[in-house]
């Protein structure tokens, strides 16, 4: 059985994300669909990443490749100096067990576990024998810690989408990808959840990528990369110089044209 090791980098070492020449092509009724055509990419360990685009650009679809959840048809893949190429399924679930944290817009929580149960769940499978009690200090960090034995059923949105993030969290993952992590919360509620996203990131210095249609939440990254039709066709880094985030909606409008 291959031992499949974590991600230990510092700033000067091999990127977090390195994506050479990655391509995605399904087969339809109606023939082969291009999803992503050659996304190069390299981001650093700690870097943020907004990823913006109208909806079908492939945006979920790169982050899926990057977790190991989708097999890229051609390029290569590999997260923090470790290759996808010819891995097996159960290599990559090992691995991102232990380097990889994904957030769902519709919280993927397990309805019939309590929180805390749901957050020692990627523990559990890695064997860890401190799992609950890891998991009931990543739900103290989110401001859950009188909720830890509430099923998913009893929480509100909100903390729904906290459990996930401390479940997320709660491996000390390199990587953080999270896909409209507010999208089915209201502004308020969203607005905290992705300050809590933000602050952990910065607190065990996770690079992550952010799939997000509010420019405003963009803005937070260090970097927006906008995908239209498959391709990488802008890249800014949010260095206080970007004085027009509504250009942001307007070129995501502009793409669903």
């Amino acid at each position: 059985m291959s031992k499949i090791p974590p991600i230990k980098l510092s700033p000067q070492e091999a990127p977090v994300i390195s994506l050479d020449g990655v391509s995605l092509n399904l087969t339809s009724g109606a023939g082969e669909v291009n999803i992503l055509r050659d996304i190069n990419l390299q981001v650093p360990r700690g870097q943020s990443i907004g990823l913006v685009g109208p909806s079908g650009a492939g945006k979920t679809s790169l982050m899926m490749i990057v977790a190991g959840l989708e097999r890229a048809s051609a390029g290569e893949v590999v997260i923090g100096g470790f290759s996808y190429q010819d891995r097996s399924e159960d290599d990559l679930a090992k691995f991102r067990r232990g380097n990889v944290g994904v957030v769902f817009q519709d919280f993927h929580l397990i309805g019939t576990m309590t929180a805390l149960e749901n957050v020692a769940l990627p523990l559990e499978f890695a064997g860890r024998p401190d799992a609950f009690e890891r998991a009931e200090a990543a739900l103290d960090a989110v401001g859950l810690g009188a909720r830890i034995v509430h099923y998913p059923g009893q929480l509100s949105g909100g903390e729904q989408q906290r459990v996930a993030l401390a479940r997320a969290f709660v491996g000390n993952p390199a990587l953080l990808l999270a896909d409209e992590p507010t999208g089915n919360l209201d502004q308020e509620t969203g607005d905290r959840v992705i300050e809590l996203m933000f602050t952990l990131a910065k607190t065990n210095s996770t690079t992550m990528v952010l799939i997000t249609h509010d420019p405003a939440i963009a803005e937070r990254c260090d970097r927006i990369i906008r995908i239209v039709n498959g391709r990488i066709v802008d890249e800014n880094a949010t260095d206080g110089r970007r004085t027009d985030p509504d250009s942001i909606s307007r070129q995501e409008r502009a793409g669903d044209c």
